[in-house]
């Protein structure tokens, strides 16, 4: 099984680098184990990513956007308020007990609960990605301020490695403890991660309680997707270019976004009922003109192959999460 690893520089992201599981400190350390992630999920040695069958850890991720990029403790106790409610659900919900449960400090304002595959004990599925966002999905209808990120659960999602330093604030993403996360506050926290960290954990041992409601999360999310794509059959190709697409057509795309932002764009040419000819062919030729550096042609033909056989339909939400809406000038937009 392989991982990704990825490390945020100044200007740009770089990933696509795939490596065994004991590789990873390796990697972690050849970057000053600044600002390094690493993917949630294990891939099968010699299938693309694109199709590969997946196991990993499950995760949710408590954050809060700010304009001015400050917290403080008003919207400290807001994300802890809802990780709290998060520790919940996965002890009484998803029936994990509550000693396999990690929870960490992100180095920032937020925190990750973490059970291990392990603990879950499912089959390797492709599917494993879309299971775990229609479980953070059940989950944020528990949390009162709304501070579960759902747009986390692509099948290549890096997330920021235990006790590395975030680049911006200069603290750890550390383990911290239950009673730590009632009780202590923003600064206090703060004060923890300002070193490495480490807890000691129970052995993850396998749950039998909890596959079995993964599973019917699974044939919840097969049920949506048949019914989509008999919807995404009968609609009339799209007749018109809406604002984010223009943008994401007519601006350049760093390394760290090409490959989310090439699937969108994908997406919407085979809305617009293009063939997958065509639409290898555009692609390649946006990539070449705006992004840096461009994608290779074999990961634009796993990017087609991805969207015209598995008929996924990107909407506002991911475009949202790439480029920039103006919703006043859109003419999909339902007024």
């Amino acid at each position: 099984m392989l991982v990704e690893c990825g490390v945020a520089k100044q200007k740009y992201f770089v990933r696509n680098e795939y490596m065994k599981p004991e590789e990873v400190n390796k990697f972690r350390f050849r970057h000053d184990n600044i600002d390094v992630y690493v993917t949630p999920y294990f891939y099968e040695e010699g299938v693309c990513v694109e199709e590969s069958k997946l196991i990993g850890d499950f995760y949710l991720d408590f954050d809060k956007d700010l304009k001015d990029g400050h917290a403080d403790e008003s919207v400290y106790n807001e994300v802890r308020t809802d990780a709290l409610r998060g520790v919940q659900y996965l002890q009484n919900i998803l029936c994990v007990p509550l000693d396999q449960i990690s929870i960490y400090f992100s180095g920032g304002k937020g925190f990750h609960l973490i059970v291990p595959k392990e603990v879950i004990n499912l089959s390797p599925t492709e599917h494993l990605n879309h299971i775990y966002k229609m479980v953070a999905e059940d989950a944020s209808n528990f949390v009162p301020n709304k501070t579960i990120d759902l747009g986390i659960y692509d099948r290549r999602r890096l997330l920021r490695m235990p006790n590395s330093r975030h680049g911006k604030t200069n603290l750890y993403k550390i383990p911290i403890t239950l009673d730590e996360l009632r009780e202590l506050s923003f600064d206090e926290i703060k004060a923890l991660a300002r070193e490495p960290r480490a807890i000691p954990k129970e052995k993850p041992k396998a749950c039998r309680k909890i596959a079995p409601i993964l599973n019917g999360f699974l044939h919840e999310w097969e049920r949506k997707r048949e019914e989509q794509n008999r919807k995404y059959e009968n609609l009339t190709p799209l007749q018109v270019t809406p604002p984010c697409i223009k943008n994401i057509l007519n601006s350049e795309v760093m390394k760290g976004q090409r490959n989310n932002t090439a699937t969108a764009l994908c997406s919407f040419f085979k809305q617009q009922g293009l063939e997958d000819g065509e639409a290898k062919t555009r692609l390649l030729a946006w990539s070449n003109e705006h992004c840096d550096p461009p994608i290779s042609s074999r990961e634009i033909d796993i990017i087609v192959k991805s969207i015209y056989t598995k008929q996924y339909k990107f909407g506002c939400g991911t475009l949202k999460s790439l480029t920039e809406c103006i919703p006043e000038n859109c003419q999909l937009i339902r007024r």
